[in-house]
């Protein structure tokens, strides 16, 4: 996956985060994008020799308020963010921690290639997921994700969240990708043009009122015509 992103300006020189007498850096960044405000938005907190508790990692993700905040954290006190290759890396929604989020990931590596300046060809994120790699490739990031293993379902089970979710567009095949927290693949037929993939509009109130406990998320697809973000 090869993928731009945009630090916004004001954020990356002046938002910090205070906790008790500790300041620590964060940024906002737009990932899939190369335009400011696009995108998929993550919030990324550099950790230095910052000793926080869960619970505080839990409620600055709850202030910022994004869908996930990344917190990259050094291995050891001789680390740095400029110099180093390898760090720990966290996933917070506002209300808890995440198994895996790719776009923060991507955001995570944007903000340390582009705003920290860390000349390394590669970054390596050690993380609840395993090892995630973060490398250059030109203007764009490219990562190395784990392989989510799904496994084909009945459509029938969850015809209410798919309706919900997918309106009138048909359905291809469904699966149940259950190796990180549990997320629920619609794919409709790959002749759906982009333009009709956009006007696609979720109904959100039907999704909540037809969730089950074992679905974390839906996500829908359709093969591509291009390998890069637009």
């Amino acid at each position: 996956m090869e993928c731009p992103v945009v630090v916004h300006e004001g954020q990356k020189l002046n938002k910090m985060a205070a906790i008790g007498q500790k300041w620590v850096p964060l940024y906002q960044v737009d990932a899939f994008t190369d335009q400011p405000f696009g995108g998929n938005a993550a919030a990324v907190c550099l950790l230095g020799d910052e000793e926080l508790t869960d619970d505080h990692l839990q409620k600055i993700a709850a202030e910022m308020n994004q869908s996930e905040t990344a917190f990259i954290c050094k291995l050891s006190p001789q680390d740095d963010f400029i110099s180093s290759s390898v760090f720990r890396l966290r996933w917070f929604t506002p209300v808890s921690e995440m198994l895996l989020c790719g776009h923060a990931t991507l955001a995570s590596a944007g903000a340390l290639f582009y705003v920290i300046k860390n000349p390394s060809s590669q970054l390596t994120f050690q993380t609840l997921s395993g090892d995630l790699f973060a490398r250059r490739e030109g203007d764009f990031i490219s990562l190395d994700l784990p392989e989510n293993k799904s496994q084909p379902q009945d459509g029938g089970k969850y015809k209410d969240l798919i309706k919900a979710t997918i309106g009138s567009f048909p359905v291809q095949e469904v699966r149940f990708c259950s190796s990180v927290g549990g997320d629920l693949l619609i794919r409709i037929p790959d002749s759906i043009t982009r333009e009709q993939f956009e006007k696609m509009t979720p109904d959100i109130q039907g999704m909540m009122a037809a969730h089950q406990e074992e679905i974390r998320g839906v996500i829908v697809t359709l093969k591509g015509m291009s390998k890069r973000c637009s």
